[in-house]
């Protein structure tokens, strides 16, 4: 649950405007998959600041923010949408944005795994 000052990790409305648009099991799928998938993207985005790759880093800030946007996953977006502007910036993103990434991400996919119950 999120506090008063924290937005929510997931967006509803997002997830059931979806729903009406594709039906309710293929925003399912997506999510499954967004699921499968985010972890390794976010692993990939500490390898790249590791590396020192401020570039890569804003790319993959950038595909995680994209999709996650669309499925309703606005917390972790837009901490995304930070970390990209940091390295846009030539600014290579501290520890505790990432330990923050990395937060919201479980929290994400405990979110993702509540949605997919069936």
């Amino acid at each position: 649950m999120s506090s008063p000052s924290e937005a929510p990790i997931v967006d509803p409305s997002i997830v059931a405007e979806l729903s009406s648009q594709l039906g309710h099991e293929s925003v399912l799928d997506l999510i499954r998959l967004w699921s499968a998938e985010l972890p390794g993207r976010v692993d990939e985005l500490v390898e790249l600041r590791l590396r020192g790759d401020v570039n890569g880093v804003a790319s993959q800030a950038h595909t995680i923010k994209g999709s996650s946007a669309m499925l309703g996953f606005s917390a972790i977006s837009r901490h995304c949408a930070h970390l990209e502007s940091t390295a846009k910036g030539g600014c290579m993103p501290g520890s505790e944005g990432i330990h923050r990434l990395q937060d919201l991400l479980h929290r994400s996919l405990v979110e993702a795994k509540a949605l997919t119950k069936t």
